[in-house]
């Protein structure tokens, strides 16, 4: 089972304009252990749009998963 923890340090740096075509890069910047079997994952993701340099999203997705 997946539980969506929340997210940290979001910052939206860049207004997306209508029908931009958007990739998400993902990486775990860390995974703690949690009580009844679960664990933390701490993902490290920035949202960028095509052709732009600078991303439109960068922030820290947080998820528990349990067995």
């Amino acid at each position: 089972m997946g539980l969506n923890y929340g997210l940290n340090k979001v910052r939206l740096s860049t207004p997306v304009p209508v029908y931009s075509k958007l990739r998400l890069h993902a990486t775990i910047k860390e995974i703690e252990d949690l009580s009844f079997d679960g664990i933390k994952v701490t993902f490290s993701c920035t949202i960028e749009i095509k052709g732009q340099e600078k991303p439109a999203c960068v922030a820290e997705f947080i998820a528990a998963l349990f067995e």
